[in-house]
Formats: structure tokens, sequence, C-alpha cells
């Protein structure tokens, strides 16, 4: 989709980068990166050929199309109009394309949250704690930040505070301050936890090096998701079997992640409810065989 949509928009790829040789040394590439810095690059260049509202159609299509065949039911998806709009997108193309989906702004239910995300090292929370402000006296409810892959745990523990946030994304790193773990219970503060993309970036060397059993036990709530499966070669449901053959969890366990993933979405009540009862049926029909 890269090389097409460059061409068709004649948007010139790096000539001195020899990852845009070929969509094989593309992709190796993507195998290879040596950090989130090293991904954002690339991650940024794949802005530059979407430039057309029937672009970000095409992109978004082909994104709902293989989530559904992975049998995902409900999706919450990002996207960072600031770095289009700084490549002579108008916010109003990008909005264009939500209408495929719903239509409307804040107001109307297809901008249904906000969040933040990007490099962390040197990124205190604190720096944006006017815009998320903004945001609340806006009663722009639904905040998120991306804090916890790279940054350290009082990077989390500082944007509950200071920004107002009722998720968190990635948030590996609160394992390792014991006094944010009942923060995070008691606030049932959601992690969306990105198993291949950590390892991809380099964040932890093996999927075994994520605390997801620990965040079980402790009763943090948590998601599993594909983070940027276009790079990262991971869809979401190869997130799920990475996850189940690095820590073989249960039954019980799968239903508590499942449920605590919906309850820490940001549709309806009623949507939440619908969820809930396919998964409880779902379960129902699951048959574990004798040992």
């Amino acid at each position: 989709m890269l090389f097409s949509l460059a061409a068709k928009n004649r948007i010139e790829l790096p000539s001195d980068d020899p990852a845009f040789a070929s969509l094989d040394s593309l992709c190796l590439q993507y195998q290879n990166f040596t950090s989130l810095d090293d991904f954002l690059r690339y991650y940024l260049i794949g802005f530059e050929v979407l430039l057309t509202a029937s672009d970000f159609e095409f992109l978004t299509y082909e994104h709902v199309k293989n989530a559904y065949a992975q049998t995902v039911r409900h999706t919450e998806v990002f996207f960072d109009p600031q770095a289009h709009i700084a490549l002579g997108v108008s916010y109003q193309t990008l909005l264009s394309v939500s209408e495929m989906l719903s239509h409307g702004h804040f107001e109307d239910g297809i901008l249904i949250g906000f969040g933040m995300s990007s490099t962390e090292v040197g990124r205190y929370p604190s720096l944006y704690s006017s815009v998320y402000a903004t945001l609340r006296e806006a009663d722009v409810e639904n905040l998120t930040a991306h804090y916890g892959e790279e940054g350290p745990p009082e990077y989390v523990a500082a944007a509950m505070s200071d920004l107002g946030v009722k998720r968190i994304d990635h948030g590996r790193r609160a394992i390792e301050d014991q006094s944010l773990f009942r923060r995070l219970v008691d606030a049932k503060i959601m992690l969306t936890v990105c198993p291949i993309s950590n390892v991809m970036l380099k964040g932890v060397q093996d999927i075994m090096n994520l605390p997801i059993r620990h965040f079980l036990d402790l009763g943090v709530r948590f998601s599993i998701n594909s983070d940027d499966p276009a790079y990262f070669g991971g869809s979401l449901l190869d997130n799920y079997c990475a996850i189940q053959e690095a820590f073989d969890l249960s039954m019980a366990d799968w239903k508590d992640i499942a449920r605590n993933s919906v309850e820490g979405s940001w549709c309806s009540e009623g949507r939440k409810m619908d969820l809930k009862n396919m998964i409880d049926r779902a379960f129902a029909d699951v048959i574990i065989p004798n040992n």
C-alpha cells in the first residue's frame, strides 16, 4: 500500500535509504527496528503517502476488514491528525474518513477520546497538563496517554495525577513500582498492553518478559492490542496467540482479559453489555477436554 499510494500521489520515498529499494527490503527493515525512535522515523514516512480522502478510506477499510476477519467486534482506532495537517492534509479530509464509520466530531460521538503518543524519554506528563486541562474543561472524559513503554513508572503515576487519564497506553513498566499497583486497581485504570510491539521495539527481549501474569494476579486491568500491525507484522490475533504461547493462560484468565477490555473501552454502557454477553456466550460454547 505504501508503494502504490506513493506512486499514485507522486511522492518520492527516501532514495538514500536502502530500505525503500523494494518491498522485500522494507519488510526486512520492519523486522529490525532498533528502538521506538527508529520505528517512528519509518512510521512518519508512511504518513507522507496519505493525501486524499480516498487514501484514508482505503487504509481504514483494509484495517476494519482484517480486524473483522479475526472476529474483532469492537475496535477503538487511534489516528494522529497533527502529523497529516503538517503535510498539508486538512482536518476535514481526515474527518471525512470517519463518515465511513459514523459521523461528526466529539459532540456527535465519532471521536470518543483523546490521547498522545510518540517517544517518552524526557517527556514528563506535566509538559502536557494544560492540553489535558482544556480537554477536561470541554467535557472530553475519555483521556489516555502513552507512558510506561520506554518511560519509567513515575511517568505512569504522573499521567494519572497530572493529566487525569482513565487509560494508559502500554504501561508495562508500571510493574516496577509496587506502590503504583494499588492506584491502578483502585482507579480502575486499564493498561493497553502491546506484546509484539514491545518485542519488536526492543522494550523487552521476549514476550515472556512482559508482566502479564503479575497483572492478572494483582488485579490490574489490561487489554491486548496490536499497536501498529502494518509495521510489526502482528495482528490482534497474533498478539493473543503470542501471549498464550508464552504464558499458557487458563480459560478463566482469558475471560477476565476479555471482560476487562470491554470495561476499559469507551463505548456506551449498552454496547458494553452487548459485548460482555457475546463473550459469555463464546465461553459457554467452549468444550474443555478431560485430561
